[in-house]
């Protein structure tokens, strides 16, 4: 026998029991998803291993909008870094316009 486990909230609730591949799935998922819509992050395990996470769409924006922070903060670190130890110099504006200047003719004015 093989059972569904669903992890609320750091506890473990059993969410079906099956001898076959024949179960319902869609209400197991259908669990996972009213429990989300109530504010718990459920994980679904794959042979006693985390897998995925349900979780609501407002924690899930914020969870990938604060990566997306992180990324950006460490990107400027590394800019900042560079630019102090000289790897990385400033072009004056007028250097970059002619580098691009060609791009730029392409470019419709705004």
């Amino acid at each position: 026998m093989r059972a569904v486990l669903v992890y609320a909230g750091g506890m473990a609730q059993l969410a079906h029991n099956y001898d076959s591949a024949a179960f319902d799935i869609v209400a197991s998922v259908g669990r996972a998803v009213d429990e989300a819509e109530n504010g718990q992050v459920i994980y679904l395990n794959r042979r006693d291993q985390r897998s995925v996470a349900v979780m609501p769409a407002e924690l899930a924006e914020a969870a990938l909008e604060a990566l997306e922070d992180a990324q950006d903060v460490e990107t400027a670190r590394a800019i900042m870094a560079g630019r102090a130890s000289g790897e990385i110099g400033v072009m004056p504006h007028e250097e970059v316009l002619a580098l691009f200047a060609a791009d730029l003719e392409d470019t419709p004015a705004q």
